[in-house]
């Protein structure tokens, strides 16, 4: 009775999506924490959007109580799309930043955003070099070390502050403390004070210094001033969560929930306890590639362990991928040994769904656009998405005469120019789908796939050791095979192919 109730729970939003047995259970599960493990295409998005709309209409939920979570703006437009604009449900759906904000605002009135940390950092360290010379002395120090050093011009100091603001060493200085602030502000308590504790080279002692002393004003100035930045909505938020405050959620749902954040993982249990609603968690270790913005995959994967009693359930069947594709996609991401085990499916079968394309250096655009003919031959109205490590590799299309740039990713291709084609790095991707992809830059170099590109020592203090190798880009690479619908087409160099490469192709 209760499975046919949900069979055309979802036809006011599209008639035509019928939900798998998997799916069916999810949405009729009703344990207090539920952790929904999808695989890439497996149609999470529609799972939960079903099983909000069979609370709603089926166990009488007030919408109101029910809170979905994201990461993205674009995920949360897609959710208002379909439960505000199309069912006229309201629901609250947010990011995690937003809803620190929400939560802040119950206690505090006079509640001010720092729109420029940037600005406020440049007078901290004017006035810090102005009245203490110590801090001075280290601070013109190390900006005239190889880490911040761009031109030859020291900056010394009878130099009038216009002058260092402006030269290139002092803007690279910024551009090395903001990148290590926003790494420390992922850290937890417990992390920070083993980091203080680690010893430490000269220049890390002497940088570490700066920043501490930098912080410790910064966070007074916001004070004195009732300022709030992005970092606080998400801890301040936690914090005024144990006092009494009035939130009445009956049901909470994070999406992309591998992206959590060890904050954001503290805001969301607090809220949990503080509200008692029953939470659902929906996402994908394979797909976890955030972690240079904080994002830690063993909130994940630990899940059944931080939130006891939980439940969890799987997504396997995939409604983008071919079944063969899928098969040696997965084989490959499970080289990295911390991933949950996963047995994807699907119905949809391809043969030959990875095609190796050799070029040399001088031959890329020639090959480029072969494999361009040959798939507008099969079909000449498809969506091809050309996927990069990097935003500049798109550089390596602009030298190529049949394609024409429309738009600031999209090109046209003169001779089929019903082919939709779009450059976009494997980060912006994510989450999407296309009918045919191509990936370039699958060279071994530093700025090649995977990436050899070293944090600088000072990033490099603050992260954990694991000495599992390319953890994230092997993730990565997974998340670019899986955005097709039909085939992926690597471009390689004969010279130099990526390891990854060589991998793959035993795994056929």
């Amino acid at each position: 009775m209760e499975e046919r109730k949900i069979e055309t729970i979802l036809s006011k939003i599209d008639p035509n999506i019928k939900l798998d047995k998997e799916q069916k259970e999810i949405v009729l599960d009703s344990s207090c924490q539920l952790m929904i493990i999808a695989g890439a295409g497996s149609g999470k998005t529609t799972t939960i959007v079903a099983k909000v709309l069979y609370l709603i209409q089926e166990k009488k939920v007030d919408p109101k109580t029910i809170l979905m979570i994201s990461f993205t703006n674009e995920t949360i437009r897609d959710l208002k799309k379909q439960l505000h604009d199309k069912m006229h449900y309201p629901v609250e759906i947010m990011t995690f930043h937003k809803l620190g904000l929400e939560i802040i605002k119950k206690k505090v009135s006079d509640l001010t955003i720092l729109s420029n940390k940037k600005e406020l950092v440049t007078i901290i360290i004017s006035s810090l070099c102005k009245y203490d010379t110590i801090f001075q002395n280290k601070c013109y120090q190390f900006m005239n070390t190889k880490m911040c050093r761009v031109n030859s011009r020291k900056i010394k100091k009878e130099d009038s502050w216009e002058t260092i603001k402006n030269n290139p060493n002092y803007i690279k200085f910024i551009e090395i403390l903001l990148s290590f602030w926003n790494k420390w502000d992922t850290l937890n308590d417990k992390e920070k004070e083993c980091m203080k504790k680690r010893k430490k080279r000269k220049r890390q002692q002497d940088f570490f210094y700066l920043f501490q002393k930098i912080e410790q004003v910064y966070h007074l100035y916001k004070m004195k001033h009732h300022l709030f930045d992005f970092s606080d909505m998400i801890n301040e938020a936690t914090k005024l969560l144990q006092e009494k405050i009035d939130l009445s959620f009956s049901y909470i749902f994070v999406d992309e929930y591998q992206d959590i954040s060890y904050h954001r993982f503290l805001l969301l249990k607090t809220l949990v306890e503080k509200t008692q609603a029953k939470l659902v968690v929906v996402g994908d270790d394979w797909q976890s590639i955030y972690q240079f913005s904080g994002s830690d995959s063993n909130l994940f994967i630990k899940f059944p362990v931080l939130f006891p009693g939980s439940q969890v359930k799987f997504l396997t069947m995939t409604y983008r991928n071919s079944n063969e594709l899928i098969q040696i996609a997965g084989r490959f991401i499970m080289k990295n040994k911390s991933q949950i085990q996963k047995s994807l499916q699907s119905t949809k079968h391809i043969d030959g769904p990875i095609i190796y394309c050799y070029y040399r250096k001088s031959t890329f655009t020639k090959k480029l656009n072969y494999i361009l003919e040959m798939i507008a031959k099969e079909n000449c109205k498809q969506s091809i998405l050309i996927l990069g490590r990097y935003q500049h590799d798109i550089s390596r299309l602009y030298d190529n005469p049949l394609l024409k740039k429309v738009s600031k990713n999209h090109f046209c291709y003169k001779h089929y120019t019903k082919l939709s084609i779009c450059y976009l790095t494997i980060h912006a991707a994510k989450g999407l789908g296309y009918d045919q992809v191509i990936i370039i830059n699958l060279e071994d170099g530093t700025y090649g796939f995977p990436t050899k590109v070293q944090d600088n020592s000072l990033i490099a203090m603050l992260k954990s050791n694991n000495r599992e190798t390319y953890l994230e880009e092997r993730r990565l690479f997974y998340v670019a095979l899986t955005r097709t619908k039909n085939r992926v087409y690597l471009c390689i160099p004969y010279l130099h192919k990526s390891k990854f490469i060589r991998e793959l192709k035993r795994l056929h």
